[in-house]
C-alpha cells in the first residue's frame, strides 16, 4: 500500500541528499503522482494573467483567456477554435482554479531529483520529478506510461523551464498529455520547432517561439503568454478501450451539419454540461465528436455557442425518445442518456439565407395496376461510425478509411456520420499518410473490437443489428511518425512498440 511521506521524513531525505545518499531516490518512491485537476481552467488552451499576444497564423484549439488583465492581441491573424475570455468572470475563475492546481502540484512529494540533468535523452516512468532550480530539454524526452492511460507525470521546477530548438516530448505506452504537468517556479520558454506535451503552469510568463507546438494548456499565473506561429491545443484524455463504456454509462455524441451558406470544415463550439467541444461542420449528415460518457437516465444539457451571422435551423436527437426539451432558437437541447449511444445533431445556416427544404414528392396517378413481384428479405444492417484522434501535437489534415466497398474521409478530431453496414465482422483500413503512424485503435463499446493491426492500419470489428443507439464506434489514433536514434546507452526506439 502506497503512503505519503511525512514532512519530517522529507526533511531527513533532503539532508541525506546534501550528503550524497543515493538511497534517497528509492526511499521517496512511496509518493504517488496525482492529477490535481484543473477545474474550469481545463477548457482553456491559453490563459494569461497580464496579456496574451500573438504573431502569425497561430491556431489555438480550446478557450483563450486573460485575467486580471484584459489585453488579447494578434487574433486575427491567429485563430481560436473556442471562446476568447478577456478579463471576464470566466477567465478570473479559470485563473483561480489554475492557481489551486499549481499549489497542489508543488505540494506533492518528490520521487526523483533531476537537478542539473538535461531532460533530453531520458526515458521516464510515472512519478514526481523535481529540479531545485532551472530545467532544460535538449533533444527528446520520452514519457513511458507502462500501459496505463491514467499514469501521471509531474515536473516540479524551481525556476525556469527552457527547451532547445526542435526538442520534443514523446509519449509512449499509454501516456497521455492530459496527465503530464509542468509546475514552473518562474517562466517557461519553448524553443523554435519544439513539439511539447503536457500542461505548463508557470508562476510568471510563458513564451512559445516560432513554429513550436504544445499539446496541453499554457497557464501563466502572473505574467503574459506570448505566441508566434504556433499550434496549441488543450489536452483531453482519450477513453481507454478497457474502460469504455461501463455498464451503467451511456455515450454521447454531438454532430454538426453545414446548412445553407455554411462552409464545410467551419468549427463550431458546442457545450455539454458546460464543457466545450469543437465540432467541424460537414456536408450531408455532417461530422461528429465524442462528447463523454454519462450515467444512464441522467439529463445532459447540450447547447451551441451560436456565432454571429449564423442561426440554428434544426436539432435532431437519436433516438428521438431521449429528447427532454429543445429550443432551436437558442441552440439548446436537454437529453436523457440511455443505453449505448445518444446522438445530437445541430444544423446551421447563414442568417438571412433561406433554409433548404426538400422538394415535395407527388405520387403520379396510376394508369394500371402494377404487377407485384415478390422481393427477397433484405439482409440485416447495423450502424458504424469512424473517428480520428490525434495522439500528440502535429497531427492535422484529413484521413481516409475504406470498408465494405465504401470510402469515408474525415478531419482530425472528428467522426463520420452514421453509416449503414451489414451485420457481422467488418474490417476498416486507414489509408497511409506519409509522416504519420497509427498508435491505437479502440471501439465503443469496447467488446466490439475483434482484432487490430497497427502496422497495417486496420481493425476488424463487430457490427450488431440496430440503429443509432446500438452503433459501433471505431476510433483510430495517430501520431507524428518518429525514427530511431542512437544514444550513449544504445539503440532506443522512439516510436510506440508494435506487436508482431
Amino acid at each position: 500500500m502506497k503512503t505519503l511521506i511525512s514532512k519530517s521524513m522529507r526533511g531527513i531525505l533532503l539532508v541525506a541528499l546534501v550528503f550524497g545518499m543515493a538511497t534517497a531516490q528509492s526511499a521517496s518512491r512511496a509518493a504517488a503522482a496525482t492529477n490535481p485537476g484543473l477545474g474550469t481552467a481545463a477548457s482553456f488552451a491559453v490563459l494569461g494573467a497580464s496579456t496574451v499576444t500573438n504573431t502569425g497564423p497561430t491556431v489555438v484549439t480550446g478557450d483563450l483567456g486573460v485575467s486580471p488583465g484584459s489585453a488579447v492581441t494578434g487574433f486575427p491573424p491567429g485563430i481560436v477554435l473556442g471562446t476568447i475570455h478577456a478579463g471576464d468572470a470566466v477567465a478570473a475563475q479559470a485563473q483561480a482554479d489554475a492557481t489551486t492546481a499549481y499549489n497542489a502540484l508543488a505540494g506533492q512529494a518528490c520521487d526523483t531529483d533531476l537537478t542539473g540533468q538535461d531532460l533530453g535523452g531520458l526515458t521516464l516512468t510515472p512519478g514526481v520529478y523535481c529540479f531545485s532550480s532551472s530545467a532544460q530539454l535538449t533533444g527528446t524526452l520520452t514519457l513511458d506510461g507502462q500501459g496505463n492511460p491514467n499514469s501521471v507525470f509531474i515536473f516540479q521546477i524551481g525556476s525556469t523551464l527552457t527547451t532547445a530548438s526542435a526538442s520534443n516530448v514523446l509519449l509512449i505506452n499509454g501516456a497521455q498529455a492530459c496527465n503530464v504537468f509542468w509546475q514552473v517556479g518562474s517562466s517557461a520558454t519553448l524553443g523554435t520547432g519544439t513539439s511539447f506535451q503536457g500542461n505548463i503552469l508557470a508562476l510568471a510568463s510563458i513564451t512559445i517561439t516560432t513554429g513550436a507546438s504544445s499539446n496541453g494548456g499554457l497557464y501563466a499565473l502572473n505574467g503574459a503568454v506570448t505566441l508566434d506561429t504556433n499550434t496549441v491545443q488543450r489536452s483531453s484524455c482519450a477513453p481507454s478501450a478497457t474502460n469504455t463504456p461501463a455498464a451503467n454509462l451511456g455515450q454521447l455524441k454531438v454532430c454538426k451539419v453545414a446548412g445553407t451558406g455554411v462552409t464545410p470544415g467551419t468549427i463550431f463550439t458546442i457545450n455539454v454540461n458546460g464543457t466545450p467541444y469543437s465540432v467541424p461542420a460537414g456536408n450531408n449528415d455532417g461530422y461528429c465528436v465524442l462528447a463523454g460518457q454519462f450515467p444512464l437516465n441522467t439529463n445532459v444539457t447540450v447547447q451551441e455557442v451560436i456565432p454571429a451571422g449564423y442561426v440554428v435551423t434544426r436539432i435532431e436527437v437519436l433516438p428521438d425518445s431521449r429528447t427532454v426539451s429543445k429550443n432551436v432558437a437558442i441552440g439548446k437541447v436537454v437529453v436523457k442518456i440511455g443505453t449505448g449511444v445518444t446522438e445530437v445533431t445541430f444544423t446551421n445556416k447563414i442568417s438571412g439565407l433561406p433554409t433548404k427544404t426538400p422538394t415535395p414528392f407527388v405520387t403520379p396517378k396510376p394508369t394500371r395496376t402494377p404487377q407485384i413481384t415478390p422481393t427477397a428479405t433484405p439482409a440485416p444492417t447495423g450502424r458504424l461510425q469512424i473517428c480520428k484522434e490525434a495522439d500528440g501535437a502535429g497531427v492535422s489534415g484529413n484521413f481516409t478509411f475504406t470498408f465494405a466497398g465504401k470510402t469515408r474521409t474525415i478531419p482530425v478530431g472528428a467522426c463520420t456520420s452514421l453509416i449503414v453496414v451489414p451485420v457481422g465482422p467488418l474490417t476498416i483500413t486507414e489509408a497511409a499518410r506519409a509522416g504519420y503512424t497509427v498508435t491505437d485503435i479502440y471501439t465503443i463499446p469496447a467488446n466490439r473490437l475483434i482484432s487490430e493491426n497497427l502496422a497495417g492500419r486496420s481493425a476488424t470489428v463487430t457490427i450488431v443489428q440496430g440503429n443509432a443507439s446500438t452503433q459501433t464506434i471505431v476510433i483510430f489514433r495517430n501520431s507524428v511518425q518518429t525514427t530511431q536514434v542512437i544514444t550513449n546507452v544504445g539503440f532506443i526506439n522512439l516510436g510506440r512498440d508494435i506487436a508482431n
